[in-house]
């Protein structure tokens, strides 16, 4: 599925003439970052039939970010995916400690907050007219703290060549 034909998938999904340009960017967004057009509808299509038939319309499909990054689809075995993310993780500077996961989701967790502290320490390292310039850029979504912080991480390990740490995301 490409994204055209997503976009129109998610149209008829919402009951809707056109999605709005914010929706359109997400979308966009969510499918550069690896997560495939079908896990992306299918994240959406939860969300919008959790919604009461008359707010459908008017909920803005951003606001399933959440539970697209809960979306389990397709995936290696999770141990093997975790020693190679924690691999490439220490090899792209990475301060990382010993650690054997319980289960997918620890694993998932320590990962994330490896990804956190990686950025953080990045973000330092950027001058303060590129960190305001990626706030300018997000500053639509501050209103959704979880949302707004993952896309500024998100961005910052972009601008270094980064690619997510997340076992969920190719």
């Amino acid at each position: 599925m490409e994204l055209k034909e997503l976009l129109d998938r998610l149209k008829e999904l919402k009951g809707v003439a056109f999605l709005s340009p914010r929706e359109e960017w997400f979308v966009s967004r969510v499918i550069s970052e690896g997560f495939s057009p079908e896990v992306v509808f299918e994240a959406v299509s939860k969300f919008l039939n959790s919604q009461p038939e008359q707010r459908r319309q008017k909920v803005p499909i951003y606001l399933c970010y959440k539970l697209l990054t809960k979306m389990r689809k397709g995936l290696p075995l999770w141990r093997e995916r975790f020693e190679e993310k924690l691999n490439y993780a220490i090899l792209v500077g990475a301060k990382a400690q010993l650690f054997e996961p319980k289960d997918e989701e620890s694993a998932e967790r320590f990962l994330l907050e490896l990804e956190q502290k990686l950025a953080l320490e990045l973000l330092k390292k950027l001058s303060k007219g590129e960190r305001l310039k990626i706030a300018k850029t997000f500053s639509a979504f501050k209103d959704s703290q979880e949302l707004y912080k993952d896309l500024v991480r998100r961005e910052i390990l972009k601008l270094f060549g980064i690619k997510p740490f997340s076992l969920y995301i190719d």
